[in-house]
């Protein structure tokens, strides 16, 4: 009698062992490219096909990549802002004014950042205008070049 008992409770572990993994692998292979395709069908958020203008490249470019950047947000009352921000160029003639420029650029950007407030920081629909924003003033300082976008990479609001 123990002996069927102690079957019967291994042929269920077995089976929610093989339930276990084979969600995981029908949610990894299945559900998020589905999820992934969706949202570029869509065309709409970062990375879909609306966001490259006409007459812009549609390669990834050479990334130079900032350090973490953490600030308050105006107004706040003791919440801490963190992203961490890549931009992106066309090409390598523009890398190593950015690299020489660097304190230069976060400057631009903590500025931009922290005029914003924990509710602006925290909508999600306006972090296009803001990279289109910040990539405008980087833009304007320097001169061997341009960079094309900024990839955010993180974005951590804590309240």
């Amino acid at each position: 009698m123990a002996s069927k008992n102690m079957n019967l409770i291994i042929v269920i572990l077995v089976i929610l062992i093989i339930d276990v993994i084979g969600g995981y692998f029908i949610g990894k292979q299945v559900m998020v490219p589905m999820t992934y395709e969706r949202e570029l069908s869509e065309g709409g958020g970062e990375g879909g096909k609306d966001d490259v203008e006409e007459g812009d490249f549609t390669e990834p470019g050479i990334v130079h990549n900032l350090e973490p950047i953490n600030l308050n947000p105006a107004n706040s009352m003791g919440e801490v802002f963190s992203c961490t921000l890549s931009l992106v160029a066309p090409d390598e003639t523009v890398i190593p004014e950015l690299t020489s420029r660097n304190d230069q650029i976060v400057d631009i950007i903590l500025n931009y950042l922290s005029a914003k407030n924990v509710t602006e920081l925290n909508d999600v629909t306006m972090r296009e205008e803001y990279r289109k924003e910040m990539t405008e003033r980087i833009n304007a300082v320097i001169t061997s070049g341009k960079i094309v976008n900024i990839y955010i990479t993180q974005w951590i609001l804590q309240m």
